[in-house]
């Protein structure tokens, strides 16, 4: 980031050849790079510098107060779907990890590996706006098959829905609609006026459930590009 009353003057780019020189040095073999796919600047800066888009990521928008709520009746969930904060195993992190973990991998552009339970944790359960009333499960029986992760941001009023997984032997059985429904139906009850997600492009059944079945609206997304470091 460059103050603008300072761009165009090549201090990006000296800060950037810096960097990639530092990344080189602590044997990075990739630099990984996101931007807004509507800004022009900054995704030429990238293509100056060698990157290549790898992924396209769209976020869309639900306005709450305009949401047809009939929807909420019109799909009885397939097994129960209860927030993390009602179930008192004293394992339940760790189970809820193993299901993160697992679903994780068929997320598409998703590469390497996993994170350990204490990283995991970090980036679940203890970011801004988590709360374990937010994390929704569903359950066969005391297995875990299914999740949808909320954060709730007070100085918007809004919901953010940041993540949904299923295990493959319970995929098509509606179980993802109705953790959607599920969320939907809690940001109400906190009175959150609208809700955020992201999906990537080769998503076509999460951007199907957004778009055309819930209504979420397309608003810009974000470009993952990548460089390739030569050693």
């Amino acid at each position: 980031m460059v103050e603008p009353s300072c761009r165009n003057q090549g201090i990006g780019h000296q800060l950037y050849i810096t960097l990639e020189k530092w990344a080189q040095a602590h044997g990075a073999s990739r630099l990984n790079y996101e931007i807004s796919d509507d800004e022009e600047s900054s995704i030429a800066f990238a293509r100056k510098h060698e990157y290549q888009v790898e992924r396209h990521t769209f976020e869309s928008v639900l306005d709450l107060a305009s949401f047809d709520k009939s929807l909420l009746n019109s799909i009885s969930a397939p097994l129960a779907i209860v927030p993390l904060s009602d179930i008192n195993e004293p394992d339940k992190e760790e189970k809820l990890y193993e299901l993160y973990r697992e679903t994780s991998f068929d997320i598409p552009g998703f590469a390497g590996d996993y994170f350990d339970f204490t990283e995991w944790r970090k980036w679940t359960l203890d970011l801004p706006g988590s709360k374990p009333e937010y994390i929704l499960i569903a359950l066969n029986q005391n297995k875990y098959v299914g999740v949808a992760h909320l954060l709730f941001h007070e100085t918007t009023q809004s919901m953010y829905h940041e993540y949904t997984g299923v295990r493959k032997a319970y995929r098509g059985q509606g179980l993802g609609l109705a953790l959607k429904l599920s969320c939907i139906e809690l940001a109400l009850k906190f009175n959150a006026v609208y809700m955020r997600t992201n999906n990537d492009s080769l998503n076509a059944p999460m951007l199907k459930i957004n778009r055309d079945l819930l209504g979420f609206s397309a608003v810009p997304g974000d470009y993952k590009m990548v460089k390739i470091l030569t050693t």
